[in-house]
């Protein structure tokens, strides 16, 4: 039998932290984090890199929370079952949520945020797990240049949460990264 066809490959961020990716068709990855971060640089990135792989690759660019909560978990368990290409998603429920705890922090509902913080969690142990979840950060002052009607306030919080979110993730941000291929 053949091995499935894959790409190794690392990202590297500006301060030399790795993460190491193993994608193969079957596969569904996620990419989280505050506006202006890069998330779809990173995602033309990926693609690019797995089309020149010769690897069948499907990108995906949601902010609709219908879509996040019940098509995104059904299309990646679709994908995980045939196999037949590496699924990236530029957003996910987990930004959708993240949106809502950071504009229940700007009008100041403590209420409302410690629902959400328990709802973040509930969907961490209950939702589709995609193979990878990596979350993009960036210095305010990047993100606002990239972003000019997100205040630097909104930054702020926006970081916060996500920070909390990589907690209950248990994952790492990366800040400004680019992409190494190691091995086709």
């Amino acid at each position: 039998m053949t091995p499935a066809p894959h790409l190794q490959l690392d990202l590297v961020d500006r301060f030399g932290s790795r993460v190491g990716l193993r994608l193969q068709p079957g596969m569904n990855v996620a990419i989280i984090g505050v506006d202006g971060a890069g998330k779809s640089t990173l995602v033309a990135s990926l693609a690019k890199s797995l089309d020149e792989a010769g690897i069948p690759n499907e990108t995906f660019h949601s902010f609709r929370k219908f879509e996040n909560a019940f098509i995104v978990p059904f299309r990646c368990a679709r994908n995980s079952f045939q196999r037949k290409a590496v699924h990236i998603y530029d957003r996910s429920i987990f930004d959708n949520i993240s949106k809502w705890i950071q504009a229940s922090r700007r009008r100041k509902t403590p209420i409302i945020d410690a629902f959400l913080q328990l709802l973040l969690k509930i969907v961490n142990l209950f939702y589709y797990h995609f193979s990878y979840i990596i979350h993009l950060t960036a210095p305010i002052p990047a993100i606002l240049d990239r972003r000019p009607e997100i205040t630097p306030t909104e930054a702020g919080i926006a970081q916060e949460v996500y920070a909390q979110l990589d907690c209950i993730l248990k994952i790492a941000p990366l800040d400004t990264v680019t992409v190494e291929v190691i091995d086709r």
